[in-house]
C-alpha cells in the first residue's frame, strides 16, 4: 500500500523516499539489535541525503509506528520540515509493546511455571533479557525507548502542516464525502490530540476512510479511497514537496 502511495505522489509531482530502517526490510543489522535512537539517526540521514541532493522542501510520512517516530524525530527538529503525515498512528508506545507482546502471549507459550502473559514478559524484559516473538528478537533497549515515547508525553508539533488518516473497519464505504470534513471525528484519544493542535494554530487535515488493516496481512487489497484522500487531504494542508518516509509498526 505504501508503494502504490508513493506511485500517487509520484505521479503528482511529489518524490518520495521510502525508508527501511536498521534492522529492517533490506537494511543492514538485525531486528535485535535495533533501538529507537538507531531509527531517528537514520531518518536524520535520509534527511541530510535529500538536503545533499537539493530538495529543499521535505515532509514524514508515518504508518502506524512510523507516525510516532516521525513526531518524534519532528519534535526535535521541526525547523527541518515542512510538515508531518500520518497514517493510522499509534499514539502511545507502552500500548503499542502491550499489543506486540499479546502475540506471544496468544500463541500459547509456555514460560517459567505456566503460561506467559503480558506482565510476565515485561518482567523478563525488565531483567533485561530479549524476547522472540513473532520470529523477531526484539531487545529490551528498543522496548524501553518505546514505552517512553507517546503523543501526549511529546506534547504539542511545531510543524505547522499535518495530514492524519485513519481507517475504519466500516460495511459500506461512504463515498460521498468530500475529501476533508471538518466535522469529521477521528478516534477519540486521537481527536483530543488534533483538537489541542488545531488550537496551538496547527494546519491540520484529518479524514477518515473505510477498509482494512492492511499492515497486519500479507496479502493486501487495493483500497483506493485510502490514495485518493491521501493525495486530497494532503495537497489541503501544503503545497507539493518531498516527502520521506519512515515506516514502521
Amino acid at each position: 500500500m505504501v508503494a502504490l502511495q508513493a506511485r500517487a505522489f509520484a505521479q503528482q509531482g511529489v518524490g518520495v523516499l521510502i525508508l527501511d530502517l536498521f534492522g529492517t526490510g533490506d537494511s543492514a543489522g538485525d531486528f535485535k539489535d535495533a533501538t529507537w535512537s538507531a531509527w531517528k539517526d537514520d531518518v536524520a540521514s535520509a534527511v541530510m541525503w535529500l538536503r545533499q541532493e537539493g530538495v529543499e522542501r521535505i515532509s514524514l510520512w508515518g504508518l502506524r509506528l512510523g507516525c510516532l517516530l516521525a513526531f518524534d524525530f519532528a519534535r526535535q527538529r521541526a525547523k527541518e520540515l515542512e510538515g508531518l503525515l500520518f497514517w493510522q498512528p499509534v499514539l502511545d508506545g507502552r500500548l503499542a509493546i502491550d499489543q506486540f507482546l499479546r502475540l506471544q502471549v496468544a500463541a500459547g507459550a509456555i514460560g517459567r511455571g505456566g503460561k506467559e502473559t503480558v506482565q510476565s514478559l515485561r518482567l523478563r524484559l525488565a531483567a533485561e533479557e530479549p524476547l522472540e516473538i513473532g520470529g523477531y528478537e526484539i531487545s529490551p533497549l528498543l522496548v524501553h525507548e518505546i514505552d517512553h515515547c507517546s503523543f501526549l508525553l511529546l506534547g504539542m508539533t511545531e510543524v505547522n502542516r499535518v495530514a492524519w488518516l485513519e481507517i475504519r473497519g466500516v460495511a459500506k464505504p461512504i463515498a460521498d464525502l468530500p475529501v476533508i470534513e471538518r466535522d469529521v471525528q477521528l478516534f477519540p484519544a486521537s481527536q483530543a490530540i488534533a483538537d489541542d493542535w488545531r488550537l496551538s494554530g496547527c494546519n491540520l487535515g484529518i479524514a477518515q476512510v473505510s477498509g482494512s488493516s492492511f499492515w497486519q496481512s500479507r496479502i493486501t487489497e487495493p483500497m483506493p479511497e485510502l490514495l485518493s484522500k491521501t493525495l486530497g487531504l494532503w495537497s489541503s494542508v501544503s503545497s507539493p514537496f518531498q516527502c520521506s518516509q519512515p515506516e514502521g509498526d
